[in-house]
């Protein structure tokens, strides 16, 4: 993290509320008090992100890896029901389920890894 701008000390995080914690992914604190950073939690994004880290580079699952852990909240079990998409970290090893779709690139390098496959199983 930056210093603060204004005396140039290291920042502390420092503890949210429930509002904060919906809003912010972290705050920081100046130690002599003048200066407080919040760092926005990205919402409202039009592809899918890693709830943890906010990463957009995700792989897509068609069922559950027993192994990495699932993310489980009233959210994520109504966009399961929804018949959201089971998307899988590949940096913190998350899989949790979103209706966004990938961002775009990735879906066309998939789609181009599984068109090669199929002509491959038919030579």
């Amino acid at each position: 993290m930056n210093p603060c701008p204004d005396c140039r000390k290291k920042l502390t995080r420092v503890a949210r509320g429930p509002f904060q914690r919906m809003a912010y992914r972290r705050i920081y604190a100046c130690p002599c008090g003048r200066s407080r950073i919040a760092e926005p939690r990205p919402l409202y994004s039009l592809v899918a992100r890693c709830p943890k880290c906010s990463r957009t580079v995700l792989r897509r699952r068609h069922e559950r890896d027993r192994i990495d852990p699932i993310l489980r909240n009233p959210f994520r079990l109504l966009q399961m029901l929804l018949g959201g998409n089971l998307y899988h970290c590949q940096s913190c090893r998350l899989q949790f389920h979103d209706l966004r779709s990938r961002s775009g690139d990735q879906e066309s390098d998939s789609d181009v890894e599984v068109e090669s496959e199929s002509t491959r199983s038919t030579r």
